[in-house]
This record gives structure tokens, C-alpha cells and sequence, in this order.
């Protein structure tokens, strides 16, 4: 489930994503990575640093049932198929935010397929990616387990970039969505108990924010909508504010929020 096919000049084998482009071959850093991984080898207390060639799915396959943490260094990781996450307790950690480069290649006939990432298990954590796509018109992140954190990533050049579909007490946080092309750029699904802080959403078309009749007692506050077309649609549902709060608790056009 979830392998990525990836082609060499002779064959054709499966794996998950590895860099394609190494921005920094600091061998300090590289020494250190080795160090640590070393060390979850033998002492199985925190999770691999990720470096060629070590891939992102035989790096989670080291944290064993209980999950952990992730370090991925700098370079592009391309998605050639689906990576779903069902462990719970993952934590993906970018070594230089925004030099983590995944991008989404994916090409299926089934179009939930082309999610970049589905997370199934709680407690997931992603930190300081960036999210690239312009393959397919599906979110590059969907989360359905319980507890997960999206905070400091970048989506950028996609049609949708990230939602919540049946996960509760999200927390999505310090993003960045940058030249989307007409989805929803956040979208959040039966959802409830979430926190959405903090977020910019430059110079994006369609719905930079979605939440839809099943989601209850979540927090918006503290983003930064673009102020010609920052659309912001929501249903007035328990615990959830009313059109006016968002406008005053976030930089958005009041007449682009709309309450359904």
C-alpha cells in the first residue's frame, strides 16, 4: 500500500520518494544526521534524519508502532504515488524550512489516489515542508486521524491545498498558501475542536477557506486573507464564529466572508 514507483535507465523498481536535488552537502551536518540515525538504531529513542539515500517510508518503518520523530533534510522529494501514515505519533520535521521540497507527480485514474499524503493515524505532525504541485486538482495533505498538527509548511502552485476530513482537534498553524488556482486552499470536512491561526493566503484564487456544515467549535483567528479575492466560506454552526468575528479577528475583506 502507498509505494511509489520510481524509474532508473534499467529498471523499474518501487520505493518512496527520494531528493532529486540537494540544495547543501554540509558534510557536518551530514556527519551529524548519521550520528543521530545511528543512534535510533541502537537505542530506538528518537526517530532517522533523512538523507540520501534513505527514503521517507523506510525512515517512518524505523519508528516502529509508537511513532516519532522525523528529520528531513534539504532537497526535492518527488511523489509518484499515494503515501498513506497509519502509525500514530509521526512527526515529519524539515531541517531548513522551505528548502524540504515534496511534489506531487502523481497520476491516477482514481483521483483520491493523487492526495500527496494521507494521514490515518493521531498525533501526526508536519512541520516546515513545502508542498508543490501542479500535476492533479487533489489537497496535498488529507487528514483523518485525530490531533494533527500542519504548522510553518508552504503550498504552493496548486488547484487545493490542504484538508481535515473527519480528524478533530486539528491545529493548522503558520502556513503559508501561495498561487492556487481555483479549489479550496483549506478545507475542513466533520470536523470539530480545531484551531486555525495564524495562516497567510497571498494572491490565491478560489476558497482560501472552507468549512463545511459538519464542523463545529473551531477557532479562526489571526490569518492574513487576500483582500481582493480572499473568499472565506463557512456555516454558523456550534462554537464556530459568525461572519463579522472573522473579519474582525483576521485581515479579510468583510465582504468576501460568507456565512452559508
Amino acid at each position: 500500500r502507498g509505494r511509489l514507483k520510481m524509474t532508473t535507465d534499467s529498471v523499474t523498481v518501487k520505493a518512496f520518494p527520494r531528493p532529486q536535488t540537494i540544495f547543501t552537502r554540509d558534510p557536518q551536518l551530514r556527519a551529524i544526521g548519521q550520528q543521530l540515525e545511528q543512534s535510533v538504531l541502537e537505542q530506538a529513542k528518537m526517530g532517522p534524519v533523512v538523507y540520501p539515500p534513505r527514503s521517507i517510508d523506510e525512515a517512518i518503518g524505523y519508528l516502529g508502532d509508537e511513532g516519532g520523530r522525523i528529520l528531513v533534510g534539504e532537497g526535492i522529494w518527488t511523489f509518484y504515488e499515494q503515501l498513506v501514515i497509519t502509525r500514530p505519533n509521526v512527526h515529519i520535521q524539515a531541517v531548513s524550512p522551505q528548502k524540504t521540497v515534496f511534489v506531487n507527480k502523481i497520476d491516477d485514474a482514481v483521483s483520491a489516489n493523487e492526495v500527496m499524503i494521507v494521514v490515518e493515524g493521531d498525533e501526526f505532525i508536519i512541520d516546515g515542508v513545502r508542498f508543490i504541485n501542479e500535476e492533479n486538482s487533489q489537497h496535498q495533505v488529507k487528514i483523518t486521524g485525530d490531533h494533527a498538527t500542519i504548522r510553518n509548511c508552504v503550498f504552493e502552485k496548486f488547484y487545493a491545498g490542504s484538508t481535515v476530513l473527519g480528524g478533530d482537534y486539528a491545529r493548522i498553524e503558520g502556513n503559508r498558501f501561495l498561487d492556487g488556482t481555483g479549489g479550496y486552499n483549506l478545507a475542513l470536512f466533520s470536523s470539530s475542536h480545531n484551531t486555525i491561526a495564524n495562516n497567510i493566503f497571498p494572491d490565491t484564487t478560489g476558497t482560501q477557506l472552507y468549512l463545511s456544515d459538519s464542523v463545529y467549535k473551531t477557532v479562526i483567528v489571526g490569518n492574513v486573507f487576500d483582500w481582493s479575492s480572499g473568499t472565506v466560506s463557512i456555516k454558523r454552526t456550534t462554537g464556530v464564529q459568525s461572519a463579522a468575528d472573522i473579519a474582525t479577528m483576521n485581515v479579510v475583506d468583510a465582504s468576501n466572508v460568507t456565512e452559508r
